[in-house]
């Protein structure tokens, strides 16, 4: 009698088991799933801002050195902050954003990245960090360094009563910003070679290919150039080496 009583407690253990499952079915019990997620890099709390007080440039943010418009953050316009602080993920050691200062010259913006223009900040969790811009003349030599060694930068002012459009050779150039065919009352800008024979340039109109002005006998590195097409030539308006003092 006491072999049975023995034998009998497995199978009341697994009857009182299935029991309790049945119960826990019909009485609306829901199965408990477990997460083990990661949620420590979670943005909904922790943001970025930028700082760009202390410069008279508007200056772009990439979160990549390859500055892109995947990796571009924010714009932030000379003098200001962001608009609005941008979710991000905690970097308490350290996370690095590159920047792209914008020059202006006549009525366009020409986008200057040098080799040190990046910053590195702390982001802790759960907090909005301001991250400060620094001021261009922090990363530049000398206020009378030449900004571009290797480019050249022309716009074009289209005073012309037809649209206008530059050409190398029998090749469109295409303008970093601006439109291809310029109509009258545009600008472009463009970015050229410095071992560029001007006599190679030309500019289409009304029909026929304008040769660049007179005096402008050849592009040199580094230098920004101004051209105004009006309804009888091509007129250089203005010439001079990009440095920061040439800048104001």
């Amino acid at each position: 009698m006491k072999q049975r009583w023995i034998f009998a407690i497995p199978g009341i253990i697994i009857a009182l088991f299935f029991a309790s499952c049945i119960s826990e079915f019909f009485n609306g019990g829901e199965e408990k799933i477990t997460s083990f997620e990661d949620t420590s890099n979670k943005a909904s709390t922790t943001f970025v801002s930028f700082n760009n007080a202390n410069n008279t440039f508007d200056v772009e943010i990439y979160n990549s050195y390859i500055r892109s418009e995947s990796t571009v953050i924010d714009i932030v316009r000379a003098g200001q902050t962001s608009f609005v602080p941008h979710p991000w993920f905690p970097a308490p050691d350290g996370f690095t954003f590159y920047l792209t200062y914008y020059l202006p010259v006549a009525a366009e913006e020409i986008p200057y990245s040098p080799p040190n223009a990046f910053v590195l900040a702390s982001i802790p969790k759960d907090t909005t960090t301001a991250v400060g811009i620094p001021p261009l003349g922090s990363l530049v030599f000398s206020p009378n360094e030449p900004l571009f060694n290797d480019d050249v930068w022309l716009v074009l002012e289209n005073n012309h009563a037809s649209a206008i459009q530059l050409y190398s050779g029998t090749s469109i150039v295409e303008p970093v910003s601006g439109p291809i065919l310029l109509n009258p009352g545009t600008l472009a800008l463009y970015k050229l070679h410095p071992v560029a024979n001007t006599a190679a340039y030309s500019i289409y109109v009304q029909g026929f290919m304008e040769t660049l002005p007179h005096d402008l006998r050849a592009f040199e590195r580094g230098w920004f150039y101004y051209l105004d097409i009006n309804n009888t030539e091509a007129v250089l308006r203005e010439s001079k080496l990009l440095t920061l003092n040439n800048l104001k």
